[in-house]
């Protein structure tokens, strides 16, 4: 048994001095480790870093072998990409003038929706950290009876971003207690053929067309967006319908290739040339929209024509094993086209790819039953969440 000075992927500085690890590791190399002290405990992916400045000392109970990138080590053991609250953003509320030094209660109103949150009393300006930051903040002024009104703009990792349909790649971001939403970006304009996007805090992939994913940088808040790459596929893989995200390497879609049926494929994209692997074939062709959950499943909307049925199912991400296939419709009855699928407020939702564009959520538990939420919403050609927002899989 060896120690060594481990960075946690997903928090850099976060330095643990862990003893009792199998194995020989290098600097950079990462292992998945759970590790505990007297007051600490550690579960996930972690680099081995030359620094020597830990904020504790743990003992590994166990710990994998070693890998090249936090990227690979959270994919092949099924963990997501780095959870959106391991980057909290600290906005400054100010109004200046008069106001600078005075004492506000300040009520925060985000921007998905949801029941106003009181947050304090505090002189200004004031630093205010969270990881929903989005909004708009009502500064009261007891002393002068005031209200000021400070609108913050962006996207919060956990936005529901959705893309519409034809030739252009639009994309706008929905909030599903209000069911309204608001554009966000023109990615691209022209013959795109864009079936579906995947967005991780800090990259954005469309399968533009049946042989490439094209790539953008971005930043959530203000966004912004920059094009990075494209991406192709190999031979013999034909990219159809749905595109979620593990994290910045691996991503999940659909190969139509096959004759009877469309294959779940993960897709490696740390070159140009993605490398592929089935995850399993799927019962039927892909209709719609794929999302990775934190517990390391797939979840995907699928078709049969016989029987006539559409579907909801749900793969293990690392086995392939399927482990539900619940039918949520047919052509002509119930959920028809399912395309768009995200969770909210730890529910599914399916979007209804016919007129008037219905909104569905369905229990993650038996009878796994169908709602519709709200009778008419948006065209929705496919949506995303960053991973660590899938929190909820079918039990």
């Amino acid at each position: 048994m060896a120690q060594y000075y481990f960075e946690d992927c997903c928090i850099p500085g976060n330095i643990y001095l862990i003893d009792n690890i199998t194995g020989s590791f290098s600097t950079g190399q990462v292992s998945l480790v759970y590790a505990t002290g007297l007051t600490t405990s550690f579960s996930g992916c972690a680099s081995v870093t030359s620094s020597t400045s830990s904020i504790a000392s743990l003992t590994a109970v166990t710990n994998t072998t070693a890998y090249t990138t936090c990227d690979q080590c959270q994919a092949v053991n099924a963990k997501p990409g780095c959870c959106p609250c391991a980057f909290p953003t600290t906005i400054t509320l100010s109004t200046g003038g008069i106001f600078t030094g005075a004492l506000a209660q300040i009520t925060f109103s985000a921007s998905t929706g949801g029941t106003s949150v009181n947050l304090g009393t505090y002189l200004l300006p004031h630093n205010y950290t969270s990881c929903d930051y989005i909004g708009t903040y009502d500064l009261y002024f007891s002393a002068y009876n005031k209200h000021c009104y400070v609108d913050v703009t962006g996207v919060t990792p956990c936005s529901v971003l959705y893309r519409t349909t034809g030739a252009n790649l639009e994309v706008f971001e929905y909030y599903p207690s209000a069911n309204t939403s608001s554009p966000i970006i023109l990615f691209a304009t022209g013959a795109t053929n864009s079936t579906d996007i995947a967005h991780t805090q800090t990259k954005f992939f469309a399968n533009m067309t049946s042989t490439g994913i094209t790539e953008w940088n971005i930043t959530l808040s203000p966004f912004t967006s920059s094009l990075n790459r494209v991406i192709s596929v190999p031979s013999g893989t034909t990219l159809g319908p749905g595109l979620g995200c593990v994290n910045n390497t691996y991503l999940i879609s659909s190969d139509t290739s096959p004759v009877n049926n469309d294959n779940l494929i993960e897709l490696n994209i740390s070159g140009l040339t993605a490398v592929t692997r089935t995850i399993s074939a799927v019962s039927g062709r892909v209709s719609g929209d794929i999302v990775y959950t934190t517990q390391g499943k797939v979840l995907v909307t699928t078709e049969t024509n016989s029987p006539n049925a559409r579907y909801i199912q749900q793969y293990d991400y690392l086995t392939g094993t399927r482990e539900f296939s619940i039918v949520i419709g047919s052509s002509t009855t119930g959920i028809t086209a399912p395309f768009g699928l995200f969770e909210y407020n730890n529910e599914i939702y399916i979007a209804e790819f016919s007129t008037p564009y219905p909104m569905y959520k369905i229990q993650n538990t038996s009878p796994y039953t169908v709602t519709q939420v709200y009778a008419s919403s948006f065209v929705m050609g496919g949506a995303s969440q960053v991973p660590c927002c899938n929190t909820v899989s079918f039990v």
